[in-house]
């Protein structure tokens, strides 16, 4: 049996603790969070959202009530002691509470995590970017972007997008979007992309939402460097094809590394050089294109690169299923943003913790994460101990079984 050697284990409450007091009263004075407000202060409010996302399958204002008003979330926050609040009152909160507070101190964390916690290099230096679209009925709100004709006998659904920049494997961007002009990757990707692509030390990746020739142009033109995917039936002139290909691996084979001009929508092709790699997908049984301005990379290497464009999806599917942003808590677009800014930083705090105790996925570190904190609140009250000894001996037992059948 070969030895195994097991990352430190971090709590809980290590990581709640490296998000400073000091900087969300900072952050509340920048925005004037807590003004003419005597309860339901900035970082109580940050809090109970945390504390919900991880904690309820399905959060809504009734939740938050139940949990604001709960002992337990009293040992959690800096709440007043004693102190109710009714789910209208968390409602007006979220549709009122600088959104911008929020951005921020996701923007603090998603610098100050990956510093510590990056993990691989190369990855640490690639942005992935993408959109989901979440659905709301009209209804509801008054605002959204509008896809297809509507319903002849029911409120029409519109979309929120979220469009997310992903650097290594955390969130590095975001920004949601209720405009119709957003409705379009060419747009929404375009702008997130321009005002966060051009650090000459990274490289960017996105799919096939955005596919303007001339936007990729004004993106080499900026100095962004890029890999994206070009459609089945792309279309270009080769100018040169005199690059070695190489080896094949377990799932591409390399049939060219050229380059070339590529066609726009009409028959005339955009006069700029792109590098073409086209490759054989032999699982999926079909032709890859992926087109680039980087010629310091191998073939090899920029795949690699547009494999990783992957994680994306599977952070939105995590986003979706765990923290359950489809899910509003509010109908204004402020609420939203709110949710959706600590939903990021949930998922920061659950990355930071999958990463520090060497976990896989994200279901069961959410699992393990909720009950730490869980341990951590109650014990800080005075019948907890036991509890606390109960739970370390437990984690020390289920550790030493996975070591010994490793």
């Amino acid at each position: 049996m070969k030895s195994q050697k097991y990352a430190k284990n971090i709590q809980v409450s290590d990581i709640l603790s490296l998000i400073p007091a000091e900087l969300t009263a900072k952050l509340g004075e920048k925005h004037r969070v807590d003004h003419s407000i005597q309860r339901l202060r900035g970082r109580v409010f940050f809090d109970l959202l945390l504390y919900a996302m991880i904690r309820s399958p399905r959060p809504s204002t009734h939740i938050l009530e139940e949990f604001y008003n709960s002992p337990l979330f009293e040992h959690y926050s800096d709440k007043d002691a004693g102190h109710q609040t009714r789910h209208s009152s968390l409602a007006d909160r979220l549709k009122t509470i600088p959104s911008d507070y929020f951005r921020e101190l996701f923007e603090w964390m998603s610098d100050f995590f990956p510093r510590r916690y990056g993990g691989n290099k190369k990855l640490k230096n690639v942005q992935r970017f993408d959109s989901t679209l979440i659905q709301i009925s009209s209804a509801l709100v008054d605002w959204g972007m509008r896809v297809g004709r509507p319903p002849k006998n029911k409120p029409r659904k519109v979309q929120l997008k979220v469009t997310l920049g992903l650097k290594g494997r955390f969130p590095k961007t975001v920004k949601v979007h209720a405009k119709q002009t957003y409705l379009s990757e060419e747009v929404a990707l375009a702008d997130i992309i321009r005002h966060n692509g051009n650090n000459s030390d990274e490289m960017i990746c996105f799919d096939l939402g955005l596919q303007g020739r001339r936007k990729m142009k004004s993106f080499d033109n900026e100095g962004i460097k890029f890999v994206t995917r070009g459609a089945q039936n792309l279309r270009y002139k080769t100018l040169d094809s005199k690059r070695e290909l190489p080896e094949d691996t377990q799932r591409l084979s390399f049939k060219q590394d050229s380059t070339v001009y590529l066609y726009a929508d009409s028959d005339q092709a955009i006069e700029h050089p792109f590098r073409l790699i086209e490759a054989w997908d032999k699982e999926n049984k079909q032709t890859l294109f992926f087109i680039t301005n980087m010629e310091d990379l191998t073939a090899k290497e920029i795949a690699e690169i547009y494999r990783h464009r992957w994680d994306i999806e599977v952070f939105f599917r995590f986003l979706k299923q765990e923290l359950k942003i489809e899910h509003l808590l509010s109908h204004s677009v402020n609420g939203v943003k709110v949710q959706i800014y600590v939903a990021l930083m949930a998922a920061m705090l659950l990355t930071v913790f999958k990463i520090a105790n060497n976990l896989k996925g994200y279901k069961r570190p959410k699992i393990r994460f909720e009950d730490q904190l869980i341990v951590h609140i109650v014990g800080q009250m005075h019948y907890g101990k036991w509890l606390v000894e109960s739970m370390k001996n437990k984690e020390k037992s289920v550790q030493k079984k996975n070591f010994v059948h490793s």
